[in-house]
């Protein structure tokens, strides 16, 4: 809500605790031991939808938050 995105499921629905427990979970492949966000950049840059590899996995996008109304 900082900043005004959201996560939802690809189908638009929200993503729910399973799922976004999958994206944290994943946070640690994506960002090892938060130094580098290369891993993270490289996924996003592979994934047609800009999705991380813990977007993809949950099967989630992050939004704009105004956006979707």
């Amino acid at each position: 809500y900082l900043f005004g995105i959201r996560t939802l499921r690809s189908s638009l629905r929200p993503c729910g605790f399973v799922r976004a427990l999958a994206r944290i979970v994943l946070v640690w492949v994506d960002l090892p031991f938060f130094v580098t966000p290369t891993p993270a950049a490289i996924s996003m840059v592979l994934s047609v939808k800009l999705q991380r590899l813990g977007d993809r996995v949950a099967d989630t996008v992050v939004v704009n938050a105004n956006s979707i109304g």
